[in-house]
């Protein structure tokens, strides 16, 4: 494991975490909690197991060791954010999303598997009051460390698995593995593409450094947590059929052109050397098909270079970033890093840090699929799910992240402090949101 994936250094804030939050319509108590938990998750020895491990040192290495005093009462705990009741809205979601903030930047006890539940009761929404049916509401916040598992295979574990659907239903889609011929297919492909590939990389390693590279050191950084209000995932269906891209395409858009916008801001302010930044790399995590009974990470993924001139109007972005898309679709980016991080091991995109220019991506961007049907916890409706985490080891400054669960969608956005303030945060969430109303 990779020194900056750690859970906590030195009792320094960890790097990596994932945090999601469930609100359900009713009560949910910690009893409840730990009996599902008990009965999906820790049935057996063999049930994730990564549940019961934590990361130790033998010799200047680092492993993961079993917790031969594993207590799930340690990962699960009752928390209040309010002692008295309070009827504002936008005053009881600030809260959320403090203590969520201070989540990212909390650091995981030692010698303790890196997770934890917490359960917060008497949660009010007025959005989402006609979509139950009790008076109360339970907000339930997972907290992991990357280290132990990416996105993709936490979103298995909790909404596939450990919570419930009706009619044992696939909450979420299942990628299909490849087949011998086309496994041989791309490896016959990566030898012809692997010069093309390499030249291009090459040229990300001297990309000129942008407003949103942080310094590499990292140690005493705190994450900014910020995010939009939920909208209709259908509004961008509708801007995907009108113009006849893809759903992809049009968050990208938005995306970069927010990026577009904060960096030639934060250029005017800083001043210094920044040329005119046309294109800033991003990197992007792809989900790759897994044995879902298993916590794992796949360091699958790969990189686009965004359209981020300020000059283009919203249709040549677009164009632009559909563009990038279709090259991505045929990149062996994602398969030679997947190689890559097998055979060298995880300290491989440490050691290649250190060879550039520019200490690689500066952003970037996680989407994950919702559930396509109804999930319960202890019989009660989830009525809405985000996702947020913290930014990887490098110089990655801003993050975003977008959760479509149900019939909606909602962009966040993580940011080192000092790469960008709370306020210049959210003016490029806000910025997002006017490229959609540009698209419309």
């Amino acid at each position: 494991m990779a020194v900056e994936l750690l859970p906590s250094e030195n009792g320094c804030p960890p790097r990596t975490t994932i945090c999601v939050k469930f609100v359900v319509d009713g009560k949910v108590t910690v009893e409840e909690m730990e009996e599902i938990i008990n009965n999906k998750w820790l049935v057996n020895d063999n049930s994730y197991p990564e549940l019961k491990q934590y990361v130790d040192y033998f010799m200047g290495f680092m492993f993961w060791k079993p917790d031969t005093e594993f207590n799930l009462k340690n990962h699960l705990k009752s928390h209040t954010l309010w002692e008295t009741n309070i009827e504002n809205q936008s005053i009881i979601e600030q809260k959320v999303c403090q203590f969520l903030e201070e989540l990212l930047n909390k650091p995981f006890t030692p010698k303790r598997s890196p997770w934890e539940f917490y359960i917060i009761n008497n949660y009010r929404n007025e959005q989402l009051k006609n979509q139950g049916v009790h008076e109360e509401m339970t907000l339930i916040v997972l907290r992991v460390h990357h280290a132990l598992a990416d996105g993709f295979s936490l979103a298995y574990a909790v909404i596939g698995d450990l919570f419930e659907t009706p009619e044992q239903k696939n909450a979420l889609p299942i990628p299909k593995p490849k087949s011998f011929w086309e496994m041989m297919l791309l490896v016959f492909t990566a030898i012809f593409r692997f010069p093309y590939e390499l030249t291009n990389f090459i040229g990300l390693v001297y990309h000129p450094r942008t407003p949103l590279h942080t310094t590499d050191e990292r140690r005493g950084c705190k994450l900014l947590y910020e995010r939009n209000d939920a909208f209709p995932v259908q509004r961008i269906k509708e801007i995907k059929r009108k113009l006849g891209v893809s759903f992809s395409g049009v968050l990208l858009t938005a995306i970069s052109a927010a990026v577009a916008k904060s960096q030639h801001e934060l250029q005017r302010k800083k001043g210094g050397n920044f040329k005119s930044i046309e294109r800033t790399p991003f990197g992007i995590p792809l989900p790759l098909s897994r044995n879902s009974k298993k916590l794992q990470n796949s360091w699958a993924g790969t990189y686009l270079q965004l359209p981020t001139k300020l000059e283009l109007d919203s249709m040549e972005r677009l164009r632009d970033v559909e563009e990038q898309l279709q090259q991505a679709r045929k990149s062996i980016i994602p398969f030679m890093f997947l190689v890559l991080t097998k055979s060298v091991g995880l300290l491989f995109p440490s050691m290649t840090k250190y060879l550039t220019k520019n200490r690689l991506l500066p952003a970037g961007f996680s989407s994950f699929p919702g559930s396509g049907v109804d999930v319960y916890v202890t019989g009660k409706k989830v009525l809405m799910t985000d996702v947020l985490g913290g930014i990887h080891n490098g110089v990655t400054g801003v993050g975003f992240m977008i959760l479509s669960f149900g019939s909606c969608i909602r962009v966040s956005a993580m940011a080192i402090e000092g790469t960008v303030n709370r306020e210049e945060l959210k003016k490029m969430l806000g910025c997002v949101q006017e490229e959609f109303d540009n698209l419309e």
